[in-house]
């Protein structure tokens, strides 16, 4: 049986870029210990995806044209709403939204965590904070140029 190895804080600041690489290249978790009680982990992008991306699955935005020709859209995960003229601006707005959203429940994390709903959000909130550009959080959230035609 393999257990994780827990290295002391004092210990990781010496050698902080061969963890670094421990974590990134290799794919290991690692665990960092202060006074045997408080752990944190330390671990690699590919990691963190993978146990991200499967919290996030089947979660779908409503598209709904309104008789005034606009496009409502709402991502029900993150309870987000938005409405626009097109369903371009649309949904350009409610990436916006949802960058807000992020930067905000981030900011006040301590606060978002006692709430179960949003505490629930915390792996697509990660997800969209770390998403290197706008397409990347469409993605995420489910947004392609293809709704708007299946309305």
């Amino acid at each position: 049986m393999t257990t994780l190895k827990t290295i002391g804080v004092s210990e990781i600041r010496k050698n902080m870029a061969d963890y670094f690489v421990e974590a990134v290249y290799k794919n290991q978790l690692v665990t960092l210990s202060r006074y045997e009680k408080e752990k944190a982990f330390l671990m690699g992008e590919t990691m963190l995806d993978l146990l991200l991306k499967p919290t996030v699955n089947g979660h779908e935005i409503n598209v709904r044209k309104e008789e005034d020709g606009s496009y409502t859209l709402k991502y029900e995960p993150l309870n987000l709403l938005v409405n626009n003229e097109t369903y371009e601006a649309a949904s350009e707005d409610l990436v916006s939204l949802a960058k807000d959203y992020t930067a905000e429940y981030l900011e006040n994390i301590d606060i978002y965590m006692r709430d179960q709903k949003r505490k629930e959000q915390l792996a697509l909130v990660i997800l969209i904070a770390k998403a290197n550009n706008p397409d990347e959080i469409k993605n995420l959230l489910g947004i392609t140029k293809d709704l708007s035609k299946k309305i």
